[in-house]
């Protein structure tokens, strides 16, 4: 018996069995479920965009977003909405941004009902998550939020 660790996709990173590795069965498994769940999350996704937020205002000079009310996030997938309070501070209506920074969500992997979650600002997606919706990007001194567009 040849015990190999599994390999990794060049992009996504997924973990897919070597050649002659055994057991084989476990990690053909474990890469279809991932397969499954990048698949899954990007069709879910896809079809999002973010609404309302009160006044939204935009300081380009210090890359300050700041927003007067919740945000919405319909994921209409399944019918549910997540409600956006804050930033990645988790107690104010405010993010700053520096040039190409991402302005995400998370969303979970499967709704119940209605969820909350905050902002949060990060240089580049992480690979390993599937649960990463973007709501926004700075580029130069604008702020483009997807569903409202650009704030200069």
């Amino acid at each position: 018996m040849v015990l190999k660790a599994p390999l990794k996709t060049d992009f996504l990173q997924l973990t897919y069995p070597d050649e002659n590795c055994d057991p084989f069965y476990d990690q053909f498994v474990a890469f279809i479920t991932e397969s499954e769940a990048v698949m899954y999350m990007s069709k879910v996704l896809s079809n999002m965009w973010i609404t309302a937020g009160g006044t939204r205002t935009w300081n380009s000079v210090g890359g300050i977003f700041t927003w007067t009310s919740d945000f919405i996030v319909p994921v209409p997938y399944w019918g549910y909405k997540i409600t956006v309070p804050f930033g990645p501070d988790a107690a104010t209506r405010t993010a700053g941004l520096a040039d190409g920074n991402l302005l995400v969500v998370s969303v979970p992997m499967s709704f119940q009902s209605n969820a909350v979650s905050n902002f949060q600002v990060v240089s580049k997606l992480d690979p390993n998550r599937n649960d990463q919706f973007v709501c926004g990007m700075r580029v130069g001194n604008a702020l483009y939020l997807k569903g409202i567009g650009e704030l200069t």
